[in-house]
C-alpha cells in the first residue's frame, strides 16, 4: 500500500455552470453542499457542472485534488416495481461517471473520468498529474472543471500537496472476530438534508426483505477474514462482526510523530430488490475464476439469460446488441471465442468451496418479504435480468448479483489495520527543549496580533532550522535555516509566508531544531 503524505491547500475559486461563484459552498464541511437540481428519479440529477480554478500551482505534479461528500445511488429509494435506473432510462438517462475536462491552450480538454463518493461522507482523490508525474495543467492557468449526472451531495474539495515525507506502514492482522445479531441502527437528518446519520447506539425495528438460504453462524470468524479467497463472512441485515487488533507489538514512536490508523475491508453486498439477478437468494457466491464476461465493467454483462455456453453467449449478445443497443463489437466477439476456446471462461462453483459451505454457513433463513412486497412479486423485470433463484444448490453458472460487479470485489473477506506513523509537521504535544545541555526556547507574546516573538539560547555553535507550520502541517515559513554562534539570540515573525503573503488568523506551530535538541511550540495569531 502507497500512502500519499501531504498537506491541504484550498482551492482559489469555484464557478457553476451559470457562472455563479459556489466556493463558499465547497470550503468546509458543513453541509451547506454545492446546488444541483433533482429529476424525480432517485439517484439521478440534472446534470450540473463546477469549474475550479485552482490559483497559483508550483507543485501540479504532487497535487491531488480531493472531493468529500456523499452520493445517493439510483434505486437507494423506496421500493418499486419498476426500477428507477430503469424509469431514468426510458427518460434518456443513464448511469454514468463524471466528465472531467482540463484547460489548456485556451480549450477545454476532456480527460480521464473521477470517481464519486461511494456512499455517505466519502473523499474521492484525482491525481492532477499522469503516470510519468507530469502534470495535467500544459500552462500558466490551472482550471479543471467536472460534470456530474447524479445526486453528488459535495460538501467540500481541496488540494493535497505531496511533500514526500517519510513513513512506516506497520500491518495489524485481527486477532479475533465475533460474528453476532446487533439489529438496526436509527437513521435520520437532524437538517432534513440528505445524507443522514446512523445512530448506532439507538435501536430500532425495520421491516427489511430477507434473502433466502444459509448464512455463516455465529460465533468466531476469524479464520474467515484472514486472507483474501473465496471463503465469505456471509452476514444477514442486522448481523455485526466485532473485530480486536493486538497492537502490542507496534515500533516505540518517534518524537514528534504521530500514528493515523487506516481500517480495510474488503467484500460485497447484494441487493434484496426487485429487478435484481437472484435477488431472493444468498446464492450464488462470487469466486475467484468466475466468468468475467459476467462481470460488472460492461464487457459482458447477459441481459437475460445467466448460464449461456459458448452459443449462447455469442447469439445472445448479437440480439442484445440488435435489441437493446448493448455494447458488443467485433472485438468483443473475438475475444469471447478466444476465452471460449482457451478454456478461460470458468462457471462452474468450485469443488473444493462446498466443505466450505457445509461447515461454517449453516444458519439457515427462509425467505421474507415485507408488506410492501405484496404487488411487487413477481415483479415485471422490464430490464430483463436474469432471475430463477435456486435456493441451496450450487449452480453450474454465475448471474450478475445484487449490483453489478467485476474482479475488483472479489479480492474479499479479509480485514486489516494498517498503521501508519510518518512525520507530521503539526505536533499536539509541546516538548520543551532540553534544559540540562544549555539550549532554551521561548515563544513571547502568544497569543499575538501583528508580531510574534521567540528567543533562544545556544550553548554552543549550532545549525538552527526555526520554522513556522499552520495547523494542517504545512510549512509556511523559514525563520532560521543555518549555523549560528552560541549565545542568545532574538527573531521576529509578522505572520507571513515565505512569499511575503500575510496569512489568516489561527493556531500555527514553531518548530526549534538543532543537532543537539528539538521544540515544538504552539502559537495563536489574533485578527
Amino acid at each position: 500500500m502507497k500512502i500519499f503524505n501531504g498537506y491541504e491547500k484550498p482551492i482559489y475559486r469555484a464557478f457553476n455552470e451559470k457562472g455563479e461563484d459556489i466556493t463558499g459552498y465547497l470550503n468546509a464541511i458543513d453541509r451547506n453542499f454545492a446546488p444541483f437540481e433533482l429529476t424525480g428519479f432517485v439517484g439521478f440529477a440534472k446534470p450540473f457542472t463546477i469549474t475550479f480554478d485552482l490559483g497559483d500551482l508550483k507543485d501540479a505534479n504532487q497535487a491531488v485534488l480531493c472531493l468529500y461528500g456523499s452520493t445517493r445511488f439510483p434505486d437507494a429509494g423506496e421500493i418499486k416495481d419498476v426500477s428507477d435506473i430503469y424509469k431514468a432510462y426510458k427518460k434518456g438517462m443513464k448511469v454514468q461517471k463524471p466528465v472531467v475536462e482540463v484547460f489548456n491552450n485556451g480549450k477545454w480538454h476532456r480527460i480521464k473520468s473521477c470517481g464519486m463518493p461511494a456512499g455517505h461522507k466519502k473523499v474521492v482523490t484525482y491525481p492532477l498529474y499522469d503516470d510519468r508525474s507530469n502534470s495535467i495543467f500544459k500552462g500558466n492557468e490551472h482550471k479543471i472543471r467536472i460534470t456530474f449526472y447524479h445526486e453528488v451531495y459535495l460538501d467540500k474539495l481541496w488540494l493535497s500537496i505531496n511533500t514526500n515525507d517519510t513513513y512506516r506502514i506497520s500491518e495489524l492482522n485481527p486477532i479475533s472476530a465475533d460474528l453476532h445479531y446487533y439489529g438496526y441502527s436509527e437513521y435520520a437528518s437532524y437538517d432534513g438534508k440528505y445524507p443522514g446519520e446512523f445512530d448506532y447506539a439507538t435501536k430500532v425495528q425495520v421491516d427489511y426483505a430477507q434473502a433466502a438460504g444459509y448464512y455463516t453462524r455465529y460465533g468466531d470468524v476469524l479464520p474467515l477474514l484472514q486472507n483474501g479467497d473465496n471463503k465469505f463472512v456471509i452476514m444477514k441485515s442486522g448481523d455485526e462482526i466485532k473485530l480486536a487488533f493486538d497492537a502490542n507489538n507496534l515500533p516505540e514512536l518517534p518524537e514528534g510523530y504521530k500514528r493515523d490508523f487506516i481500517f480495510a475491508a474488503k467484500g460485497f453486498y447484494k441487493a434484496i430488490r426487485p429487478g435484481r439477478a437472484y435477488a431472493y437468494s444468498v446464492d450464488p457466491l462470487p469466486f475467484y475464476g468466475m466468468r468475467s464476461d459476467l462481470s460488472a465493467n460492461g464487457a459482458g454483462y447477459y441481459p437475460y439469460d445467466p448460464a449461456p455456453g459458448f452459443i449462447g453467449s455469442l447469439v445472445g449478445r448479437v440480439y442484445a446488441k440488435i435489441a437493446w443497443g448493448y455494447p458488443f463489437s467485433i472485438k468483443d466477439a473475438f475475444a469471447l471465442i478466444r476465452d471460449h476456446i482457451t478454456g478461460k471462461v470458468r462457471n462452474k462453483y468450485p469443488a473444493e468451496l462446498t466443505e466450505y459451505c457445509q461447515t461454517w454457513n449453516t444458519r439457515r433463513t427462509e425467505a421474507y418479504y415485507p408488506a410492501y412486497y405484496a404487488n411487487l412479486l413477481p415483479h415485471k423485470n422490464l430490464e430483463k435480468v436474469p432471475l430463477g433463484e435456486q435456493d441451496g444448490k450450487w449452480p453450474m453458472h454465475l448471474a450478475s448479483l445484487g449490483i453489478p460487479f467485476g474482479p475488483h470485489s472479489l479480492y474479499s473477506n479479509y480485514v486489516r489495520l494498517w498503521v501508519v506513523t510518518h512525520n507530521p509537521l503539526v505536533v499536539v504535544e509541546e516538548k520543551p527543549a532540553n534544559q540540562t545541555t544549555g539550549y532554551s526556547f521561548i515563544a513571547l507574546a502568544n497569543p499575538f496580533r501583528n508580531t510574534a516573538h521567540f528567543e533562544y539560547n545556544l550553548p554552543v555553535n549550532s545549525l538552527v532550522d526555526l520554522s513556522i507550520y499552520d495547523n494542517t502541517g504545512r510549512l509556511v515559513r523559514k525563520l532560521v535555516n543555518g549555523k549560528q554562534e552560541k549565545g542568545s539570540h532574538q527573531i521576529e515573525w509578522s505572520g507571513e509566508d515565505d512569499m511575503g503573503r500575510k496569512l489568516g488568523s489561527g493556531v500555527y506551530f514553531v518548530k526549534f531544531q538543532t543537532d543537539q535538541t528539538r521544540a515544538v511550540k504552539k502559537v495563536i495569531m489574533l485578527k
